[in-house]
């Protein structure tokens, strides 16, 4: 019972603490709730204090304040498990959602070549050396029984504890089987860019196993055998990618070493030709001079040879600097496009025979040459315009690709700013062309005309 004789209520009171459960149950309709299970109960929730609110609105009168004060704080109380409950809930989402996101951008990475190696290594053989001493060490684990955890218990079959015995050893060989099969499939289907989810179907594996050995045995896969397995996982993921990355480095110096071999060739072609050529001027000479010939063509003949001996000099030059050669940047519009440009180098005695080679028939139309540089350490050349132009790389995982988002006006106009201005003995700011150009021409004449 209320006690009537009590003093007239503060209505000022009461009306402040009814307001502010008002503004209260607002806020609280204005959350962006999760889109869970838990959504329509919590708005089930702020509902019902609706209705308690409009209650105690509806009877608050001076003789039951008391009443009335409670309820509307039991109602505040309820508002603020409310509050806590969709806090917990947005936090426990938001952290969901950042493990998705980072997962899928790692993959997404992985799956385009940017990998992140768990166990970095020299090379495949440390790989597979890694992997040889993890699968010895889980032979180990098996036999030393370290592969799986069971019930220290007593465990009786038809009242024997031999039986017993035997069938928690059978069953623990069992599951481990299964786990182990598990295991060994998501191994074999290993991609670099399925590692995350290779180790995430294995911990789901694990505690199958775990859930169908709990009870009564307690059957359960170890802690240290586990680990084992996923290392497993990352070495022969890691293994993977440093093959691969072997194989293009082994495709890149198979490359470079053709390129040699054909620079070589040539360079003792044309050492030959200008020795024959330099052979036939000095017979001419001593011909001439022992038949009295005019001392004027002696003369020009003698020319001749020493362009020939400086010819011989420059073509020796080259056999013994290995470095010494020609970079070159060219374009493909037809292929890549206006903003695009390769820059690499060739130690080809005629550097236009590489151009071609680069244009054969792996790209639609040829390269058009740009930019034309001898240089005594071409090696060197080409690579501070890589680094010039390192942040207009195309290829940003393969360096071994040498294109570039740039022009060749870009190009030229780099060169000041790295002391080089004076080195281009050949440049031509236009592409040619002229098979795109072509084709462009021929496809605008064989389109259908479009009725007016």
């Amino acid at each position: 019972m209320v006690d009537t004789n009590l003093p007239p209520p503060p209505r000022g009171e009461w009306h402040r603490r009814e307001s502010r459960i008002r503004d209260l149950l607002k806020t609280v309709e204005r959350r962006s709730f999760p889109r869970t299970g838990g959504r329509k109960a919590m708005i089930a929730e702020i509902d019902s204090l609706h209705s308690v609110i409009e209650q105690i609105a509806a009877a608050a009168t001076p003789e039951n304040y008391e009443l009335m004060l409670r309820d509307l704080e039991t109602a505040e109380e309820a508002w603020r498990a409310t509050g806590a409950e969709v806090e917990l809930a947005q936090k426990e989402l938001s952290n969901l959602r950042a493990e998705i996101v980072e997962t899928g951008d790692i993959a997404m990475l992985q799956e385009v070549g940017v990998y992140e190696y768990r166990h970095p290594m020299q090379d495949s053989q440390a790989y597979a050396d890694s992997l040889k001493d993890i699968r010895d060490s889980m032979k180990q684990a098996v036999k030393d029984g370290e592969a799986v955890t069971a019930t220290q218990n007593v465990w009786t079959v038809d009242g024997s504890e031999a039986r017993g015995r035997k069938m928690i050893k059978d069953t623990s060989k069992l599951l481990l089987r299964a786990y182990n099969s598990d295991a060994n499939a998501l191994v074999d289907k290993m991609r670099p860019f399925r590692l995350e989810a290779s180790i995430k179907k294995l911990d789901q594996a694990r505690r199958t196993i775990d859930r169908l050995g709990e009870k009564p045995m307690n059957i359960a896969i170890s802690d240290h055998y586990h680990e084992l397995r996923k290392m497993e996982l990352e070495l022969v993921a890691d293994w993977l990618v440093m093959k691969e990355e072997e194989k293009e480095e082994a495709r890149a110096e198979r490359e470079r070493l053709r390129e040699e071999a054909k620079a070589r060739k040539e360079i003792e072609a044309e050492r030959e030709r200008l020795r024959k050529e330099k052979a036939h001027y000095a017979q001419t000479i001593a011909k001439l001079r022992s038949e009295g010939g005019s001392e004027a063509e002696i003369a020009g003949l003698e020319a001749e040879l020493l362009d020939i001996d400086e010819a011989i000099e420059t073509v020796d030059f080259r056999a013994a600097n290995v470095n010494a050669g020609h970079v070159y940047v060219i374009s493909n519009i037809g292929s890549f496009g206006e903003r695009m440009v390769k820059i690499g180098m060739t130690r080809r005695l005629e550097p236009m025979d590489r151009v071609k080679e680069l244009g054969d028939a792996s790209v639609p139309f040829g390269y058009d040459l740009h930019a034309l540089v001898f240089s005594e350490d071409a090696v060197g050349l080409e690579k501070q315009l890589h680094d010039r132009f390192a942040d207009q790389r195309v290829n940003l995982v393969n360096m071994r690709r040498e294109f570039f988002y740039a022009t060749p006006d870009d190009v030229r106009g780099a060169l000041p700013e790295m002391g080089l201005s004076n080195i281009v003995t050949e440049f031509h700011s236009e592409a040619l062309a002229e098979e795109w150009r072509a084709s462009e021409a021929t496809r605008l004449m064989e389109a259908p005309a479009q009725p007016s």
